[in-house]
């Protein structure tokens, strides 16, 4: 038996039967923008520095490393080999 899709606001669904589904509580932090609370836990992984969020091209920044860690479907990747050094350019968007 297939599941109904979910709601994307709500993160639920309602099967033939009248049941309800609820998505698991990460299912807002992975679709709603960076959420306020998730940039005060997240730190560097290199120097556990603090990092800004910039919204307009989606990126974690550590301005003591001067690196830049991308957020792809509002998942932040915080893996130093995924990191851009803040010399380059950003990379387009796919």
């Amino acid at each position: 038996m297939e599941t109904p899709p979910l709601d994307a606001e709500t993160g639920r669904t309602s099967t033939a039967a009248g049941i309800t589904l609820y998505a698991s509580p990460l299912f807002r932090i992975v679709r709603a923008p960076m959420e306020t609370r998730l940039l005060q836990i997240l730190v560097c992984p290199v120097c556990k520095s603090a990092l800004r969020h910039d919204r307009e091209r989606q990126e974690l920044v550590c301005a003591a490393d001067r690196l830049a860690y991308p957020i792809r479907d509002g998942v932040p990747i915080m893996l130093p080999s995924e990191a851009r050094p803040l010399d380059e350019a950003p990379a387009p968007a796919a």
